[in-house]
């Protein structure tokens, strides 16, 4: 029987997490989830669209992961995998403002 690893596993949170809040948007600075930055807190043009565009960033990391994570899987990687997730998070996050910023003429 095959065992699913780590960064399987961190993969599916960020594609669940990204549908679930693309389902079920974050009320605007009123909510305990969703993405927080100078930007997205703005308005609310800026909010749903951050939160939209970040969840997407979710989703495509999360396939992203999966598919690596199919071709090797060391003792190395397993111990990388937490981090891995860390930096795809805050990469989605860095990504997101650019664009708020270049959509909405928003200086950083």
């Amino acid at each position: 029987m095959a065992t699913i690893n780590t960064l399987t596993i961190a993969g599916i949170i960020l594609i669940a997490s990204g549908i679930f809040q693309l389902l079920f948007p974050p009320k605007f600075n009123a909510s305990l989830f969703g993405l927080k930055t100078k930007l997205t807190l703005k308005n609310d043009d800026t909010w749903f669209y951050g939160q939209k565009v970040f969840n997407l960033f979710l989703i495509f990391f999360g396939l992203v992961i999966i598919i690596t994570s199919a071709w090797s899987y060391t003792k190395t990687i397993k111990i990388l995998a937490p981090f891995g997730f860390l930096v795809f998070w805050l990469i989605s996050k860095y990504l997101t403002d650019q664009l708020i910023s270049k959509k909405f003429q928003e200086p950083l």
